[in-house]
């Protein structure tokens, strides 16, 4: 009798356990429109691909962080279930587009004008989207002469 009941425990405490329910999966599709809209919180530098024979130390990098914080503030990226979105600078500065999210999680911007972008994306989940890109800024030298500094950055989203 003892063995019937630890049978019926048993089989009772396995169904159980896989009743539970388990966490959706979403679609990085999914997570960039149920994510939106997406709020510019930080430009970040990776990486320094070509400085054109300058030498950088941390105050010009910091400095063009800086300037990139300041100008990209305020930013909001919104991204529609029907593949248009916008981005929205200020109330007064609306720019829309068509979006594509590769399945190699590259993530095309179509603008009205003509124009696109293309990104990678490093990460998205439903709270942060943060995205890669290659970016150029001038370094004025010395002798006042301008030099060109390739690198890597990426734009954080929350």
């Amino acid at each position: 009798m003892n063995r019937i009941y630890l049978f019926f425990f048993a089989l009772i405490a396995i169904s159980c356990s896989s009743d539970a329910p388990s966490a959706p999966e979403f679609s990085p599709e999914q997570l960039l429109v149920s994510g939106s809209p997406w709020l510019f919180s930080e430009y970040r530098i990776d990486e320094v691909i070509n400085s054109d024979g300058v030498l950088l130390d941390d105050e010009g990098l910091a400095y063009d962080i800086v300037r990139q914080n300041t100008i990209s503030q305020g930013l909001t990226l919104i991204f529609d279930s029907d593949g248009t979105g916008r981005a929205i600078e200020n109330p007064a500065e609306t720019t829309n587009f068509d979006w594509t999210l590769s399945a190699t999680s590259v993530l095309t911007l179509n603008y009205e004008e003509g124009n696109a972008e293309s990104f990678d994306v490093f990460s998205l989940t439903d709270t942060i989207l943060i995205i890669s890109f290659d970016d150029e800024f001038e370094v004025i030298l010395d002798d006042q002469s301008i030099r060109g500094v390739d690198i890597k950055a990426s734009a954080v989203f929350d």
